[in-house]
């Protein structure tokens, strides 16, 4: 059976991360998404592992999906396969899901570059993402948490009255 190369094919991006970052959450079958924004790899790091296959990045819907078509289907003798990295910086830093509230889930992000320079030193890895997840994973948090606990308090408040006026 000859080996198949899929000709196009899409993944979700972590579009909380800006263009020079290269961040991937570690493969941990533990790990779950929460709805925060520890998931995925960011473009950069798609678009590395995209180009070490023949890949390369032809479209992106913003916030969602990056779009790869394989190299030897985009030559048309131009030299130019795709837009430059650069030009996709305008779908990046983007602020899909809420911020990370436990930071220890912020431990499953790696330096997709640092993993690659230091033959899989996960530990290293995780070093060199903690400062950047910290500013962009984060970003909000305390303002997030207290309109999450005033929504909260707010309902419950509503409810207590609502029981005390239909008691009363």
């Amino acid at each position: 059976m000859p080996r198949y190369r899929a000709a196009v094919y899409s993944v979700e991006y972590n579009a909380n991360f800006p263009l020079n970052l290269s961040v991937t959450c570690a493969d941990d079958p533990q790990a779950h998404w929460l709805g925060d924004r520890v998931y995925g790899a960011s473009l950069r790091a798609l678009s590395t592992v995209a180009r070490e296959h023949g890949y390369s990045l032809v479209a992106v819907e913003p916030g969602l999906d990056a779009f790869f078509v394989r190299d030897d289907l985009l030559d048309d003798g131009s030299g130019v396969l795709a837009p430059p990295l650069d030009h996709w910086r305008p779908v990046t830093l983007l602020r899909v899901h809420p911020p990370v509230l436990d930071r220890r889930r912020m431990e499953l992000m790696l330096d997709y570059d640092v993993w690659r320079a230091t033959a899989g030193d996960s530990a290293a890895a995780r070093r060199a993402a903690a400062a950047p997840c910290r500013r962009h994973l984060r970003d909000g948090a305390w303002s997030y948490w207290l309109a999450r606990t005033a929504r909260r308090i707010s309902a419950r408040l509503g409810s207590f009255a609502a029981r005390l006026y239909t008691t009363s």
